[in-house]
């Protein structure tokens, strides 16, 4: 039986979730919620980045990313 796959299935991804906390001194640290619209970039060792923008929630996905070493991803 053959299967195909999704098109979010497809292809090398990552994803994440930014979110915000805030300093409680009962709590120590307490999530407060996901950081929409937050820019993160995924930069390889060759080949320009690669960017998405976080939702509502502050979750990103970066879908079909070239094969290859990342060397960091930031922020912004």
């Amino acid at each position: 039986m053959s299967r195909t796959l999704l098109d979010s299935a497809r292809g090398n991804r990552i994803s994440g979730e930014v979110e915000f906390y805030e300093e409680s001194h009962t709590e120590g640290f307490r999530r407060i919620g996901g950081a929409p619209g937050v820019r993160v970039t995924a930069v390889p060792t060759d080949g320009p980045p690669e960017t998405a923008v976080t939702d509502v929630d502050g979750i990103y996905v970066m879908r079909f990313l070239r094969p290859g070493e990342y060397t960091r991803v930031s922020i912004q």
